[in-house]
């Protein structure tokens, strides 16, 4: 689901920004593929759903996700949850959240969402390299410009070919739901 997603230092929403909690996306929902799933419930943050995210080897961790709009775009907003509860103060210190979105286009009966490729906007900005600020760490790009500016560029860059890559989840057990049509 995340692999090539895009990642954050400053996060995605403004607190104003964030949606109420919508119940009907609580339970759990796996991919379209079957191999990986999401098990979404509240979390004890206003405004926030924990997610139990199980990838396609089993390997679990949980997420944070705060929903909103920006503009006409609905975004989930991940971070993880503290991945060290009970880690000395000066471990915590030295651990940096980032944050990745979700583009969300569908939330019932399916979740369908895109995730905006690393690969397309490493190409972007090679082209245009003052639109985001960027660093890079372990071959990989992190955004670091300020929210607004992720925001902008998102509202921007929506519709441009190659920017995002749709995926689905279904409900867990759901005859009635299929998987989302593939993208045109």
């Amino acid at each position: 689901m995340l692999a090539g997603c895009v990642r954050t230092l400053q996060p995605v929403l403004k607190d104003d920004q964030v949606a109420p909690i919508d119940k009907s996306l609580l339970g759990k929902w796996v991919s379209a593929a079957g191999d990986e799933s999401v098990d979404v419930q509240l979390s004890d943050k206003d405004g926030t759903y924990s997610a139990l995210y199980t990838d396609k080897d089993g390997k679990k961790g949980t997420l944070l996700i705060r929903m909103g709009k920006v503009g006409d775009l609905t975004l989930a907003e991940l971070t993880p949850d503290d991945p060290a509860p009970s880690a000395s103060a000066i471990v915590k210190y030295h651990l940096v959240p980032v944050y990745s979105f979700l583009v969300v286009r569908q939330t019932g009966p399916q979740f369908v969402f895109a995730t905006m490729g690393e690969d397309w906007l490493k190409k972007y900005l090679d082209q245009h390299p003052n639109e985001l600020q960027t660093v890079s760490r372990d071959n990989s790009v992190i955004v670091s410009s300020a929210t607004a500016d992720i925001q902008a560029f998102l509202v921007r860059h929506q519709k441009d070919e190659g920017a995002l890559n749709e995926a689905s989840f279904v409900r867990a057990g759901d005859p009635t739901t299929q998987p989302a049509a593939p993208p045109r």
